[in-house]
């Protein structure tokens, strides 16, 4: 049962767009779509949780930008990006 239920929600999120999406430009802005919460920000590290993952941006100047409660833009000097996969 546990296994039909977990298929179910991975086909409902793919259906109606709940996976992340991530967009990296030259070097200089992130924008991260379907983000669920804003973990950690200051100017070297802005860590956000989507649905599959927290992703973590290293930088310079790093500075937060929301759109709307699920789209966010990092701007400044970018150096690296990791993702940690959420444990079950």
């Amino acid at each position: 049962m546990k296994k039909l239920l977990e298929k179910f929600e991975g086909k409902l999120k793919s259906s109606i767009y709940l996976d992340s999406c991530i967009t990296v430009r030259a070097c200089n802005a992130v924008k991260i779509e379907n983000c669920t919460r804003v973990l950690e920000c200051d100017d070297i590290l802005i860590k956000i949780r989507t649905t599959d993952c927290d992703v973590s941006i290293w930088g310079e100047s790093l500075k937060l930008e929301c759109y709307n409660e699920n789209i966010i833009s990092v701007y400044g000097k970018v150096t690296s990006i990791e993702f940690e996969a959420k444990k079950k």
